[in-house]
């Protein structure tokens, strides 16, 4: 009997009904518990040592600048002289009649110079001027000289 109570199994030398650890299965289970642990003092260490959350709500408005924003024509009736001419009516002044377009150049420095071109004007002489006043360098002359002159074919019929 001596013999029987030693083993947990029965007397033909197989193990009893006990439970076999020699297989090494809960060594991995308490190693994934320990794991776990761990990884969860982790998250709450890591979670306490975060900044507290705003007390106050963050702003409502955007922190961009403000942009001018569109405005729609309002319904009013125009109060100066209508730019629109009708067919039967003539233009204002003389000079109108003369004018074939204005001649409009933007420099590096974002300034702008403006020139009317009227009919009896001789494209050279206006382009070099205008160069001269623009400080457009010599070597855009004659084209600016060839736009101007397409300009007044279009407009002079």
């Amino acid at each position: 009997m001596a013999e029987e109570c030693e083993g947990t199994g029965s007397n033909d030398g197989f193990p009893g009904p006990g439970l076999d650890m020699t297989h090494g299965f809960v060594h991995h289970i308490r190693k994934n518990q320990i794991n776990r642990d761990d990884y969860d003092k982790e998250v709450r260490h890591a979670k306490q040592n975060q900044r507290p959350p705003r007390r106050t709500p963050a702003p409502t408005r955007p922190r961009k600048p403000d942009m001018n924003r569109y405005m729609p024509p309002t319904n009013e009736p125009a109060t100066g002289p209508s730019k629109k001419l009708d067919q039967n009516s003539e233009p204002a002044t003389a000079l109108d009649e003369l004018v074939l377009f204005k001649l409009e150049y933007e420099d590096e420095d974002g300034d702008i110079s403006k020139l009317l071109v009227l009919k009896d004007d001789d494209p050279h002489e206006i382009a070099a001027e205008f160069a001269q006043e623009c400080g457009i360098h010599d070597s855009l002359v004659d084209a600016l000289v060839y736009r101007i002159e397409q300009e007044m074919k279009k407009r002079v019929k």
